[in-house]
């Protein structure tokens, strides 16, 4: 038998793959997330992929993108990200890491799960993941558990913290 190459896995010809629309409602980074799936699935060409993406803009979006088209010469797919991200993300911060660090919980876990992770999604470039769980843990109210059961990655931070939380419902619950 011959041994296969490691690469990108193809997606086999029955199964179709959607390309997602955008209509400037969300934080884009979503939907460039789903566009790079589609874009490594397919084997789309860097070429054709800031078209490919602003033929699945809606309405006022695509309006934009006329006149991004019509102001930058040169079209490739991080500088079209760059300016959509600008345009219809949230406002811009000129120091991502700074605002997780100063990211504490004041509301439910699973509200401080998810925006620690869109805010990590802006930061993760800065440092290692191993720093990113660290701060997860410091913005915890009270979860000091959580660390103390030493998360080695986010995944199992956050499946700590869902832990402990359950454990002091129970508690909570057989008190009271």
């Amino acid at each position: 038998m011959a041994a296969h190459a490691q690469g990108p896995t193809m997606v086999p010809k029955y199964f179709k793959l959607n390309f997602p629309t955008y209509d400037g409602s969300k934080d884009p980074l979503l939907w460039f997330t789903k566009c790079e799936k589609f874009f490594y699935h397919k084997k789309t060409l860097d070429v054709d992929k800031v078209m490919l993406a602003a033929y699945h803009l809606l309405d006022v979006e695509l309006m934009w993108f006329h006149h991004y088209r019509n102001v930058h010469s040169t079209q490739d797919w991080l500088n079209f990200k760059h300016a959509c991200q600008m345009r219809f993300g949230p406002p811009a911060s000129s120091n991502p890491l700074g605002e997780l660090i100063n990211y504490k919980q004041t509301g439910t876990l699973e509200f401080y799960q998810k925006t620690f992770q869109e805010r990590l999604a802006r930061a993760s470039e800065f440092g290692p993941p191993h720093l990113h769980v660290q701060i997860f843990n410091a913005g915890l109210t009270g979860f000091a558990e959580v660390e103390l059961l030493g998360p080695i990655n986010m995944d199992s931070a956050m499946n700590y913290a869902r832990v402990v939380e359950q454990k002091q419902r129970v508690l909570r619950e057989s008190l009271g």
